[in-house]
Protein backbone atom coordinates (compact mmCIF):
# COMPACT_ATOMS: atom_id res chain seq x y z
CA UNK A 1 0.00 0.00 0.00
CA UNK A 2 1.49 3.50 -0.88
CA UNK A 3 2.19 5.98 2.06
CA UNK A 4 0.12 8.48 0.45
CA UNK A 5 -3.52 6.18 0.56
CA UNK A 6 -5.99 7.91 2.46
CA UNK A 7 -5.62 5.19 5.23
CA UNK A 8 -2.38 6.11 6.02
CA UNK A 9 -2.64 9.69 5.65
CA UNK A 10 -6.23 9.08 8.12
CA UNK A 11 -3.92 6.91 10.26
CA UNK A 12 -1.09 10.24 10.72
CA UNK A 13 -3.75 12.28 11.43
CA UNK A 14 -5.27 10.63 14.27
CA UNK A 15 -1.35 9.63 15.78
CA UNK A 16 -1.05 13.39 15.48
CA UNK A 17 -4.12 14.55 17.06
CA UNK A 18 -3.07 11.93 19.50
CA UNK A 19 0.27 13.22 20.13
CA UNK A 20 -0.79 16.65 20.32
CA UNK A 21 -3.31 15.86 23.02
CA UNK A 22 -0.81 14.88 25.41
CA UNK A 23 1.79 17.48 24.53
CA UNK A 24 3.92 16.01 22.06
CA UNK A 25 3.88 19.11 19.31
CA UNK A 26 7.06 17.53 17.61
CA UNK A 27 5.68 14.16 16.80
CA UNK A 28 2.65 15.75 15.83
CA UNK A 29 4.14 17.99 13.49
CA UNK A 30 6.32 14.55 12.08
CA UNK A 31 2.70 12.82 11.83
CA UNK A 32 1.01 16.00 9.95
CA UNK A 33 3.92 16.41 7.65
CA UNK A 34 3.23 12.46 6.58
CA UNK A 35 -0.73 12.70 6.45
CA UNK A 36 0.36 16.04 4.04
CA UNK A 37 -0.83 19.15 6.41
CA UNK A 38 2.24 20.81 6.51
CA UNK A 39 0.10 23.86 7.90
CA UNK A 40 -0.95 21.93 10.73
CA UNK A 41 2.73 20.74 11.33
CA UNK A 42 3.56 24.45 11.41
CA UNK A 43 0.86 25.44 14.17
CA UNK A 44 2.07 22.05 16.28
CA UNK A 45 5.50 24.15 16.48
CA UNK A 46 4.46 27.31 16.45
CA UNK A 47 2.73 26.49 20.36
CA UNK A 48 6.83 26.13 21.22
CA UNK A 49 8.33 29.50 22.16
CA UNK A 50 11.96 28.24 21.35
CA UNK A 51 13.46 30.65 18.20
CA UNK A 52 14.97 27.54 16.58
CA UNK A 53 11.53 25.34 17.04
CA UNK A 54 9.63 28.84 15.33
CA UNK A 55 11.91 29.70 12.41
CA UNK A 56 11.28 25.46 11.22
CA UNK A 57 7.58 26.33 11.83
CA UNK A 58 7.86 29.58 10.04
CA UNK A 59 9.52 27.29 7.06
CA UNK A 60 6.47 25.14 7.03
CA UNK A 61 4.09 27.50 6.57
CA UNK A 62 5.67 29.28 3.61
CA UNK A 63 5.58 25.84 2.15
CA UNK A 64 1.94 25.19 2.77
CA UNK A 65 1.60 28.87 1.18
CA UNK A 66 0.68 30.79 4.05
CA UNK A 67 3.23 33.66 3.89
CA UNK A 68 1.51 35.85 6.65
CA UNK A 69 1.81 33.49 9.62
CA UNK A 70 5.21 32.70 8.24
CA UNK A 71 6.19 36.26 8.70
CA UNK A 72 4.69 36.54 11.82
CA UNK A 73 6.95 33.53 13.39
CA UNK A 74 10.05 34.98 11.86
CA UNK A 75 9.48 38.39 13.79
CA UNK A 76 8.60 36.46 17.24
CA UNK A 77 11.68 34.43 16.52
CA UNK A 78 14.15 37.29 15.91
CA UNK A 79 12.40 38.68 19.03
CA UNK A 80 13.00 35.74 20.84
CA UNK A 81 16.85 36.14 19.62
CA UNK A 82 17.12 33.20 17.32
CA UNK A 83 18.28 32.88 13.93
CA UNK A 84 19.12 29.28 13.37
CA UNK A 85 17.15 26.50 12.90
CA UNK A 86 18.49 22.84 14.49
CA UNK A 87 19.27 19.66 12.13
CA UNK A 88 15.97 17.83 13.13
CA UNK A 89 13.60 20.88 12.47
CA UNK A 90 15.25 21.45 9.04
CA UNK A 91 14.38 17.93 8.10
CA UNK A 92 11.07 18.37 8.81
CA UNK A 93 11.05 21.36 6.73
CA UNK A 94 12.80 18.83 4.00
CA UNK A 95 9.78 16.35 4.22
CA UNK A 96 7.25 18.58 4.46
CA UNK A 97 8.69 19.79 1.27
CA UNK A 98 8.76 16.10 -0.02
CA UNK A 99 5.40 15.58 0.86
CA UNK A 100 4.69 18.97 -1.36
CA UNK A 101 6.31 17.85 -4.23
CA UNK A 102 4.48 14.56 -3.62
CA UNK A 103 0.70 16.21 -3.70
CA UNK A 104 1.34 18.48 -6.51
CA UNK A 105 2.44 15.72 -8.60
CA UNK A 106 -0.25 13.83 -7.63
CA UNK A 107 -2.42 16.59 -8.67
CA UNK A 108 -0.94 16.86 -12.04
CA UNK A 109 -1.51 13.01 -12.81
CA UNK A 110 -5.26 13.16 -11.19
CA UNK A 111 -5.59 16.53 -14.23
CA UNK A 112 -4.21 14.15 -16.72
CA UNK A 113 -6.99 11.65 -16.20
CA UNK A 114 -9.81 13.29 -16.90
CA UNK A 115 -8.16 13.70 -20.30
CA UNK A 116 -7.70 10.55 -20.97
CA UNK A 117 -11.55 9.17 -20.26
CA UNK A 118 -12.40 11.90 -22.22
CA UNK A 119 -10.16 10.00 -25.24
CA UNK A 120 -11.26 6.54 -24.47
CA UNK A 121 -14.90 8.08 -24.59
CA UNK A 122 -14.30 9.73 -27.76
CA UNK A 123 -12.80 6.62 -29.36
CA UNK A 124 -16.19 4.52 -27.94
CA UNK A 125 -17.90 6.87 -29.98
CA UNK A 126 -15.95 6.23 -33.11
CA UNK A 127 -16.47 3.20 -33.08
CA UNK A 128 -20.18 2.74 -32.42
CA UNK A 129 -20.54 5.34 -35.49
CA UNK A 130 -18.56 3.37 -37.69
CA UNK A 131 -20.01 0.01 -36.38
CA UNK A 132 -23.43 1.82 -37.50
CA UNK A 133 -22.06 2.66 -41.06
CA UNK A 134 -20.57 -0.38 -41.42
CA UNK A 135 -24.48 -2.00 -40.53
Amino acid sequence: MPEDSPLFIELYSNWAKFASSNGDYELAAKCWIKAESPSEAAAMLAKRKDPKVLKSAAMLFKRAGNQQKAELLEAQCVQLGGQETSDVLTELGEQAGNVSEKTEKKLEDESSKPKEDEEKLVNVEEIQLNSAGEE
